[in-house]
């Protein structure tokens, strides 16, 4: 014997027998107890309440995610939303997840385990363009289709600092003779307090026939009218060298002004530095 209730509470049922002279027994009771059907209960987000960056770089929202679930070992959607913009970047999916962005959001689907999420989750990343204060909120639904409160981080943006241009020093002055290469500046120093490396660079004469050593590896030289200019990341001690080689030579006495600029990897661009060389004629 079996009994079904759509309900919670007690339900008693008797048995009675009759035995073949038509004797009654005595009801024999017993009391079922229906417990009410056990309510799903909703998942748990715990992030980090904030986080900080800086404009244009990838920032992890939040390195550390806890999810738990007292029903339920693994999820089915997890969803990630900005607020503020940004666009949101994530790490190595689990097996059987797939992930839809959408306008500063993505959404994963599929069942994967709650350290499986966990794990993703901790992955996010919030790259914007700009400063500012981005809101991210991280909401998971479980297998039983209960979702949870959202859990929202603080995301600061700092904004890019400014690029600084590199500075150029030369030797004020250089003397030779007509007709014969000079050396124009043999110290020139190159300082750049925010890189590394130079793009280009580029050197002017008044006057003469400029000339140069050995290129650093990767930097090409393109001739001018009285100029030069040279084109290639290289290190501001490879394009240091390589503009201590610069020499002029001019045919007639005089004083031949060169100038030197150069452009650092953030495309800024030096004040030009320059060097009077006086040419002195050929003796007679």
């Amino acid at each position: 014997i079996t009994v079904t209730a759509g309900s919670a509470g007690i339900v008693t049922v008797s048995f009675t027998v009759v035995d073949d002279q038509g004797k009654s027994s005595v009801p024999a009771t017993t009391a079922v107890t229906v417990l009410g059907v056990a309510v799903a209960v909703a998942p748990v987000v715990v992030t980090a309440p904030t986080a900080a960056g800086t404009a244009g770089a990838a920032v992890t929202v939040s390195p550390v995610v806890v999810i738990t679930d007292i029903d339920s070992t693994q999820l089915g959607l997890a969803t990630v939303t900005a607020t503020g913009g940004g666009t949101i970047g994530y790490g190595t999916l689990p097996s059987g997840v797939t992930a839809t962005p959408g306008t500063n959001s993505v959404t994963f689907t599929g069942a994967a385990s709650l350290v499986a999420y966990q794990e993703l989750l901790q992955s996010i990343t919030l790259t914007s363009g700009s400063a500012g204060i981005v809101s991210v909120s991280f909401t998971v639904v479980d297998d039983q289709g209960k979702s949870s409160v959202p859990a929202t981080t603080a995301v600061t943006l700092l904004g890019v600092p400014v690029a600084i241009a590199p500075v150029v020093v030369t030797a004020p002055i250089a003397a030779g003779t007509t007709g014969a290469a000079v050396t124009v500046s043999p110290v020139v120093v190159i300082t750049d307090i925010d890189s590394t490396q130079l793009g280009s660079a580029t050197v002017t004469a008044s006057d003469g026939t400029l000339n140069y050593g050995t290129l650093p590896s990767g930097v090409t030289a393109t001739p001018g009218t009285n100029s030069v200019t040279f084109t290639g990341a290289a290190s501001v001690a490879a394009y240091q060298e390589l503009l201590q080689s610069i020499t002029v030579t001019a045919g007639s006495a005089g004083i031949v002004t060169v100038s030197f600029t150069v452009v650092d990897d953030q495309g800024k661009s030096s004040v030009p530095a320059t060097t009077a060389v006086t040419v002195l004629g050929v003796a007679v």
